[in-house]
């Protein structure tokens, strides 16, 4: 698992009384240790290397070789994939944390990465889970910052949250490009002609809301059964077709999409304004859904579409 390292977690560690600083150590050692447990070894990335970045911070290096924190926690310290941020030298645009504007390298780096921040944390009113950063000219970001380790489910829930990917997806465009590489929706499938709608910023903005909705309720894996029931806790606006919509061959046809050569009946729907809708269907034994129309509301026995 990768990590950036929030740099500014560093400043006023020296007038930290020791006992709290021994916490914070061991708060940050405790996440790397989860981190290893899950994926093999951590990889912290900072500018400098996470390695020189504590070694020379004289509080934190004294603390490694006094404290009484157990001593293979401590050696994961020296275990640390340690790796600069850049890719190929690209430097990484500077964003800016709290009222006072700080340059934030380790947040930027991990919005660029697309992965965690972590940081030693001291103090609880520290403990921001979700972190805003700013830059001139932009929307504001939001990243993930690891403070202790017990953060891992609520982290997996931000990565497959709209906070998350609304980061990476301001425009038709973007939010193609996301859907065709497969990232952040793993569980949804996309028909052909959702590759060439034309949406406005604000409609996009929705669709992302509500296919990352859709997305994180098929992956519950702690719930083993779901079921329409369940769907409409997350998107309570989900609606099924009538059966008189489902017996009529011109409005059932208008609702089945082919997906390679396979006939899917889209009959699910949620609305992303007053005019259009989301059409898709979910197969919850194999965990996909299908998204098969975006657009104007189709016609029903009640309702004439345009």
């Amino acid at each position: 698992m990768i990590f950036c390292f929030n740099e500014l977690s560093l400043q006023n560690l020296d007038v930290i009384d020791n006992k709290i600083l021994e916490k914070t150590l061991l708060k940050f050692l405790l996440i790397l240790k989860n981190a290893v447990d899950k994926d093999g070894f951590p990889e912290v990335r900072t500018e400098n290397g996470m390695w020189g970045t504590v070694i020379n911070n004289k509080p934190i290096n004294e603390l490694i070789y006094n404290s009484t924190i157990d001593k293979d926690l401590k050696r994961l310290i020296f275990r640390i994939h340690d790796r600069s941020p850049y890719i190929n030298d690209k430097k990484i645009d500077t964003y800016f944390y709290g009222k006072d504007k700080r340059p934030a390298k380790g947040f930027s780096a991990s919005l660029y990465l697309d992965c965690p921040a972590i940081s030693l944390s001291s103090f609880a009113g520290e403990e921001e889970s979700i972190v805003l950063i700013t830059k001139e000219g932009e929307l504001h970001k939001l990243v993930f910052n690891f403070t202790n380790n017990g953060q891992f489910e609520e982290y997996l829930k931000f990565y497959l949250s709209s906070q998350h990917c609304l980061n990476y997806i301001s425009n038709g465009a973007e939010l193609k490009e996301q859907a065709s590489k497969g990232n952040f929706w793993k569980n949804l499938v996309f028909h052909d002609r959702f590759f060439r709608l034309e949406l406005d910023n604000n409609t996009v903005r929705i669709v992302v809301e509500k296919l990352c909705q859709l997305n994180s309720f098929l992956c519950s894996y702690l719930d083993e059964n779901l079921t329409f029931l369940k769907l409409r806790k997350i998107l309570p606006d989900v609606r099924d077709e009538s059966t008189t919509v489902k017996n009529n061959e011109q409005l059932y046809k208008a609702r089945t999409v082919q997906f390679k050569g396979q006939s899917v009946l889209c009959t699910y729907h949620t609305s992303l304004n007053s005019s259009n809708r989301l059409y898709f269907f979910v197969d919850y034994t194999k965990r996909i859904a299908y998204i098969g129309y975006i657009g104007k509301h189709l016609t029903t026995a009640k309702f004439k579409s345009n």
